[in-house]
Parts: structure tokens; sequence; C-alpha cells
């Protein structure tokens, strides 16, 4: 057993401490509030004990309730000298783990200090030539070792032998290992279904960049998840038996992989801007599968032969060999074509003549590494310079894609105007500039954990997400605060999607009202999210003690500030279980007509006839009067009235007017539509055409009614008719005498 698998037992032996220790202190903290109860009853019964001796009682009563009271005193007696007694053994036994706990910690810092030093130490260890030390008779026994242990390495027996050890060493292990690799599988499955779909439509057109990262995703997606799949399983979990074959196999994967994406690639390549001759797409390829297979041989070979040198060395050095030659012939060639000008060639720019120079460097310092006896360092050479190939590619997929989106959404910001669109409009720039500012920053991590940094950051990003704040009794971390948003964000999804497929498939055929399936499906949907935020609030630390502590702090704010929000929040609830309203009423309040939409928690939002959206508190539903025109059904009964000229066919009008409302498909046969005299009116005589129809339409077939019975009035000389006025004038004489002024008897007075 090697140093790794060393540290990783002891890390998972750590970490199962570490929980049985979590556990033991909310048990002891249990244990001790159940003690500090019981001694609260124990002296309560002691209190009641000494009243009752005191005061004047019957003396059969006395003896009873004595005799009651003393047995209750030694039964809670009892309790309270268990809950002590299991208090202090827990509290012996966290002690007790408490030391265990820190020499792991401090054994753990070793190993990972020593391990940090061995890795450096094999990295930068000189080994000698073995080429040169080795001579024909050592030769001849690590060839006939190499045949061996081949043979061995692919017996069919050995491989069943070990997973037959497997599954009896730990049988629940390898079948949740089976069940998560065939959810693996589903997921990839119903992604690559998702990029088919998406290559069918004009989603492409539109996004020409995401093309190839669609392409290389389509046609890997399978060795893709695996890979991922197996390289997150063994980080978290420990296999024991095949440890080392795990870590090969995975490496292996990685490599079909990364060269899986380079031929595919190669093959698909019709870039404009770098063209590559197909003389130069043979020789490329060629090259990722030497790489291949020469390295899934070397995977194999040191694993299999760990303790022979010979053999890895000799099995690295036609790689390494092949990679300087193709490199120089690549180059050679390439200028070699573009002095000609015969063939199309890559474009001579100054990022070309840079990658040129790089190639060479990673070739020729490579097998210089080797040559030197720095063979471990060769080999770390390679394995960072191809993942950083790797990194650097979907990198730059990332970028243009952003861009190209950036540029989009550029153009569409003059065209959307609509407050929706504006909001989308808003969404999209943030997450591309969030995704501008995380981008490189992610690129630099993934960089420095290539390049030999992968414990320092792991250990350093473990190190603050796990990080426990403690405010009192609770304590909280990073780490807790993710698995808490993970959560609800689980929830939320949970919910929508149980939504979508309870309302639309499992009640869709019950024939029950539309606005109860919302009821009853919004009220499933609450309780979907009750149980979320209760697992979130656990997973983020908070303790019931802690939640009752909440929720008394949340009932004083509902006696001060929250009384409106709670208010609204019951009345949704009996909007959902009473329903005088449902989602798809059509409602009349304050004179606007509207349909219900969606009743939410605090209000519910209505759409006008307008299309103008009214946000509305429930409480304002439940107290002020509203009304529903579809509560019991959807009919409605209508009115037109229609004033005809004096003089008119009476009985001819009232027919035409049953034969236009009859001849509406939408204008309701039972009850009948009926025509009523209702007035000789000034200037008509004014009758009403009544009729019945249904909510959802009943605007457009009053208006279809009137114009056909303009049409039919015209066609049988019916006069519709308008107010009208008769002005007589009457003429009178111009000659007018003027009244005689009357004597006034006080001016004459006045006079005399």
């Amino acid at each position: 057993m090697n140093l790794q698998d060393t540290f990783r037992k002891f890390h998972i032996a750590f970490e199962v401490l570490d929980n049985q220790l979590e556990s033991l202190t909310k048990i002891q903290q249990n244990f001790i509030e159940y003690k500090a109860i019981t001694a609260e009853q124990y002296s309560v019964v002691q209190k009641k004990r000494v009243e009752f001796q005191a005061s004047n009682a019957d003396i059969s009563t006395s003896r009873s309730i004595k005799s009651n009271l003393n047995k209750l005193q030694k039964v809670i007696k009892i309790k309270l000298e268990l809950a002590t007694k299991l208090a202090n053994f827990y509290n012996n036994e966290i002690e007790n783990l408490k030391p265990i706990q820190k020499n792991y910690s401090a054994l753990i810092n070793r190993y990972t200090k020593k391990l940090t030093k061995q890795k450096n130490r094999d990295l930068f260890h000189r080994n000698l030539n073995v080429l040169s030390t080795y001579n024909q008779d050592q030769l001849s026994r690590s060839l006939n070792t190499f045949i061996h242990q081949g043979n061995s390495l692919f017996s069919i027996k050995l491989w069943i032998s070990k997973v037959k050890l497997i599954q009896k060493s730990n049988p629940f292990e390898t079948i949740s290992f089976t069940l998560l690799l065939i959810i693996v599988i589903a997921v990839c499955w119903r992604f690559k279904r998702f990029l088919v779909r998406l290559e069918s439509g004009d989603f492409f057109k539109k996004y020409p960049s995401i093309v190839f990262p669609s392409l290389l995703l389509k046609n890997s997606i399978f060795l893709f998840g695996m890979t991922v799949y197996l390289y997150t399983y063994v980080q978290v979990q420990y296999f024991s038996l095949i440890s080392g074959f795990v870590h090969i196999f995975i490496d292996v994967l990685i490599t079909w992989l990364f060269t899986r994406w380079g031929l595919l690639l190669l093959d698909n390549w019709n870039e404009d801007k770098v063209q590559i001759p197909p003389k130069h797409k043979k020789q490329l390829k060629f090259v990722l599968l030497f790489i291949r297979w020469n390295v899934i041989g070397f995977l194999l070979i040191r694993w299999g032969f760990l303790e022979n040198k010979f053999i890895p060395v000799v099995s690295r050095l036609p790689l390494e060999i092949v990679l300087v030659g193709v490199c120089l012939y690549f180059w050679k060639t390439y200028h070699q074509t573009e002095k000609r000008g015969t063939e199309p060639s890559l474009k001579s720019s100054s990022y070309l003549i840079g990658f040129t120079w790089i190639s060479y460097s990673i070739v020729f310092a490579g097998l210089l590494f080797e040559l030197t006896g720095y063979g471990n360092l060769a080999v770390f050479w390679y394995q960072g310079w191809g993942k950083t190939l790797i990194a650097s590619m979907w990198a730059t997929f990332i970028l243009l894609i952003v861009r190209e989106i950036s540029s989009i959404l550029k153009t569409e910001k003059e065209s959307e105007d609509d407050v929706g669109s504006v909001a989308h409009y808003q969404l999209r720039w943030f997450s591309i500039r969030l995704i501008q500012l995380i981008g490189p920053i992610m690129l630099m991590v993934i960089l420095i954990m290539i390049w030999g940094g992968r414990d320092t950051v792991m250990s350093n990003t473990h190190f603050i997400l796990t990080y426990r704040f403690s405010m009192g009794k609770m304590g909280f971390s990073l780490m807790s605060m993710i698995y808490a948003i993970l959560i609800l964000l689980g929830t939320h999804a949970i919910s929508r999607l149980w939504r979508k497929i309870f309302q639309n498939r499992f009640l869709h055929d019950s024939r029950i009202e539309p606005g109860v399936q919302d009821s009853v499906t919004t009220i499933t949907v609450y309780v979907i999210w009750v149980f979320g935020i209760m697992f979130a609030m656990n997973a983020f630390g908070l303790d019931p003690t802690t939640l009752v502590v909440v929720f008394g702090a949340l009932g004083i704010g509902l006696g001060f500030g929250l009384q409106n929000i709670f208010n609204n929040f019951m009345s949704g609830l009996i909007l959902l279980f009473e329903r005088p309203i449902q989602v798809g009423d059509d409602i009349e309040l304050n004179g606007v007509w509207a349909t219900v939409k969606k009743i939410n928690v605090r209000s519910t939002l209505v759409q006008t006839y307008d299309n103008a959206s009214l946000i509305i508190p429930n409480s304002d539903l439940i107290n002020n009067q509203v009304t529903n025109w579809s509560f019991k059904d959807k009919r409605l009964r209508r009115d037109i009235s229609i004033g005809i000229a004096y003089g008119s066919d009476i009985v001819l009008a009232k027919k035409l007017l049953l034969e236009v409302a009859n001849s509406k498909m939408r204008v309701l046969r039972y009850p009948e539509p009926e025509v009523l005299f209702r007035d000789f009116g000034d200037s008509a005589l004014v009758f009403k055409l009544r009729f019945w129809s249904l909510v959802d339409y009943f605007i457009q077939v009053e208006s279809e009614l009137r114009f056909d019975i303009d049409e039919i009035f015209n066609k049988n000389n019916i006069v519709i008719a308008f107010p009208q006025k008769d002005v007589h004038l009457h003429m009178v004489d111009s000659k007018v005498e003027e009244p005689k002024q009357e004597d006034d008897p006080e001016k004459e007075k006045s006079d005399t």
C-alpha cells in the first residue's frame, strides 16, 4: 500500500470520527435539556408536596394524594438520575474521542506535508539512465517479467475474483455505484437527445459558435459522463481493493476523451480564418491516434510493473521521439507549402508563430527531461500541457459563445421595448457579465490545479467552505449555506416539475374544473415548499430550538409590522380552500372586468380585458365586494336595445331579431333568445333583444349581433330611429302696443 492510499484511509476515518462526535454532541445536548426539564418537574412536585402537607385536607384524601405525590416524585427522581448518568456517559465518550480526533488531525497534517514533500522529491528526483545501466541479463529478466505479468494482468479469472471480492466486502457500495451509474447514463442520453433537437432547429443558425462544443459533447457524451462520474466518485469514496486500477482506468478514459475531442475537431474543421490542409489533417490525426494508444499502453505498464523501472521508460521513449519528429516534420512541410502556395495553408500570424515555438519547447523539453533522468518530471510536463490545451480549448469556446450572445443582445436591444423583453434582456446581460467576471478566475484556478497546485487549492477551498461560524448554540459554514441554497433550488425545480406533471398529466383527464385543479396543485406545491424550507434550515445549521425562537420572533413581527402580510397569506389560503375565486374566473372589481391568472401566497394576479395586469392583495378579494361572472357557470345574460321608427312593422321587427339571434352559434339555445317591447320612446319604439352566451366571448357576440341587425333591418326597410324634436314657430304682428305706465302714488306725493 502506498502513501496516498494510507492518507486516504486516515482521512476517511477522520471524517467518520468527526461525524460520530457531532452526533454524540447532539445526543448529549438533548439529554442535558431533558435533565433540566426533569429537574424542574422534580422541584414543582416537591413544592406541591410541601404545600399539600401544610394544608388542612381530609385524612383519607390526604393519604391517597400524598402517596401519589411520593410515587411521582420517586419516578421523576429516577428519570433525573438516568438523564444525569446518560449525559455524563456521553460526555465521557466525547472527552475520550476528542484526543483521538486531535491525533488524527495531527496525523493527517503530517501525512499531507509528507505527501507534498514526496511528490516534489519524486518529481525533481534524478534517476540514473536506466538504459545505460541495464545489461543483457537484466534486460532478458525484465522481458520475462513483462510477459508473465502481462498474462496475469489480462487473465479473466483475476478480474472475476476481484469483482467477487468487492461484492462480498461491501455489497451496498456496489449497488449504489451501479444505480448512480445508471442515472448518469440516463442523464447523458437525455442530454444527447436535447442536442439532437437543437441541431434540427434554427438554434445553431442563430448561434453558430455553439456548433463545435455541441458536436464534441454529442459524440462523446457517454464517455464524458463516465469519466466525470468515476472521477467524482473516487474523490468521495475509497476503493480499497482496486484503488490503483480505478485511478489508471480514469486516466485511460481521460486520454481517450481528450484524443476523441481532437479527432472530432479535425474531422469537422472548416474555418475560413484558419485553414488546415487535408494533408496536415491526416498527419495530426495520426499523431493523436499514436498518442492515445501509446499513453494507454504506458499507463497499463506503469500500473502492472510499478517496481520495474526499465519497461515504463522504454514505453515512454517512442512517444517522445515520435512527437519531436512529427513536430519538426509538420512545421517544415507547413513552411514549404506556404512558400509554394500550391494549397490553402494556415495564415501566418504572430499567434501562430508563437504556437510553433511553444510546440517546439514542449516536445524538446520533455525529451530532454527523459534523457537526463527526470522521467517523472517529463510525465508531469506532458500531462500538464495536454490538460492545459484542453482547458484552453473549452475556454476559447466559452469566450466565443459569450461574445456572440453579447453581440446579438446589442442588436436586439433596440427592438425590445415591452417590459417583459427588457427584463429578459437585463437578466441575460447580467448573466453574460457574471460569466465574463468569473470565467478568467476559474480558468486561472484550473491552470493552477493542473500545474501542481491541486492539493493546495483543494485544501484551502475545503477549509474555507467548512469553517464554522458560531453564534451561541448555532453554528453554520459556507458549505452549509451552499447546501441550503442547493436544497432550495432543488425544491424550486421539484415544485415546478410537480406542477407541470400533476396538473397537465395526472389531472388533465379528470374532468375536474380548471380552478379546482389549480387550487389542489397550488396546495401540494406549498406542502413541497414547507418541507424544502425545513430541510434547508436544517442543512444550514438551525436546530429545532432555534426554529422555535425564529417562529416566536415571527409571531412578534406579525403583531407589529407583518399583520397585513399575514392577513394576505391567510386570505390566500381561504381563496384556495373555499374557492370563491379560482384561476380562469372572470371577475368585475370596481367596474373593471378581468380574468384571474394566478393566486399567489400574498396576492392574486388578474389580467384586464385591456391586457393590463393587476396585482390585488388577497385580503381585498375576501373583504370587498367582487362580482364573479363565472362562479357557478360561464353563462351570461346580455341585452341589446334597439329603437325603430314609429310606423314600422313591429311583428316583422321581432321576427327579424329572433332570426338574427338564432343564427349565431355562440348564442345559447337554452334559455332561448327573446324580444321585449320595452317602451314608446320620444323618438322610437324601444325593443330589447335578450340572449344568453358565455362570458368568454360575449363582447364579440354583442358586436356581431349589432352588425347583423343593422344589415337585416336595412334589407327589410325597417328604420332604426334616432332622437328627433319638433320645433313649432308662431308668427306675431310687429305692431305691438307698449303697455301703459301706471301712475305711481308715491311719486305724486313727492311732487306735491
